[in-house]
């Protein structure tokens, strides 16, 4: 496997809709040296076709064009030629049959065992719910699941970050809504109410931070991290179009202590929980 492939590979193998289009893509590829033909991609609507028998399998939605055409710039998975999709090729450069074949079963496999993962640490979530623990212990517990790495690309901070702040703005009577990652398409829009944008950023190195900065040309916006150096805070706060930042320390210590002294841990916790299940 070239060592691109297998970085795409590596990066993407807990995104369903992503991970399972190359899949289906792959598929055709081994399928054509199978039968020793030439390979020239799907049609969008033979995509959907084998996608969504995938998807089924995994009680998953039913597959969306955006799922290919997304992934089609420079140093990503696809090209897209006449309107059919194919593997970029020299992300095949040197994939024989055999190679294609171990790729697609890893590809399940690792699915798989990132399921059973995410399974587990709902099913910890719950039994924490039904625990009768005191403020700080609970903090402790909510900064351990946010370091959780069982979750991709900091996601589990970015759903336990968004449910601290949605129940805090509901005692105000705001409505904070969330994008999950699944249908995501990276536009910055993490988390949103009312005219308040906010943007998760679960790495914050300052090449990151400034890459996030210059999306959402001219909309201000709400940093959401799980630390910060000085720098980079003055990198944030300098900046005309941020708001403001939040940290997990500002999380665990200024938004969650309302919820617990108004007995609103256990809708926190539900508000995981659901959002947890919609990245499964």
């Amino acid at each position: 496997m070239t060592e691109g492939l297998e970085i795409l590979v590596e990066k993407q193998k807990t995104n369903f809709s992503v991970i399972m289009t190359f899949y289906v893509l792959l598929e055709d590829y081994k399928n054509s040296l199978t039968q020793n033909a030439q390979y020239d991609g799907l049609l969008a609507r033979e995509i959907r076709a084998g996608y969504n028998k995938i998807a089924q399998e995994y009680g998953k939605k039913d597959f969306a064009n955006s799922y290919v055409q997304r992934h089609t710039k420079t140093d990503d998975f696809f090209i897209e030629r006449n309107s059919r999709y194919k593997i970029r090729p020299e992300l095949l450069d040197g994939i024989s049959e055999r190679i294609a074949s171990k790729l697609l079963l890893k590809i399940k496999t690792d699915y798989d065992n990132h399921l059973e993962t995410r399974y587990e640490v709902v099913i910890s979530i719950e039994d924490l719910k039904q625990k009768d623990l005191g403020s700080e212990e609970l903090k402790n517990e909510l900064d351990g699941l946010m370091r959780t790495d069982g979750f991709n690309k900091g996601q589990l901070f970015e759903i336990i970050s968004f449910s601290i702040l949605h129940e805090y703005f509901k005692t105000f009577g705001f409505t904070l809504n969330r994008f999950s990652t699944t249908f995501s398409n990276d536009g910055g829009i993490d988390f949103i109410a009312q005219d308040c944008v906010y943007q998760v950023t679960s790495s914050p190195t300052t090449k990151k931070l400034e890459s996030d900065l210059m999306k959402l040309p001219e909309i201000k916006r709400v940093f959401v991290l799980p630390a910060t150096t000085q720098n980079n805070l003055d990198l944030l706060l300098n900046h005309e179009l941020v708001n403001g930042v939040i940290t997990a320390d500002d999380l665990l210590n200024q938004f969650f202590p309302r919820l617990f002294d108004m007995n609103l841990t256990g809708q926190m916790f539900d508000t995981i929980i659901f959002e947890v299940n919609r990245e499964i």
